[in-house]
């Protein structure tokens, strides 16, 4: 019986995120729930980012 409300519990939530992006979008979208492993995980941003913070800090005081 746990499962079956938790189910229950989980597609009434997964309804009303719909329900909420329609009212605040005006888009209707398909929700569905994924494992997390199944999510691409995206490292571009990582791979293109220096961090000069210290760099132009010592520069900007000179």
């Amino acid at each position: 019986e746990f499962v079956q409300a938790s189910e229950a519990l989980k597609a009434d939530r997964i309804a009303g995120l719909g329900r909420a992006l329609k009212d605040k979008t005006n888009v209707t979208m398909n929700i569905v729930e994924v494992p997390r492993a199944e999510l691409p995980t995206f490292t571009y941003k990582a791979r293109r980012w220096k961090d000069e913070r210290l760099e132009g800090a010592t520069s900007a005081g000179s």
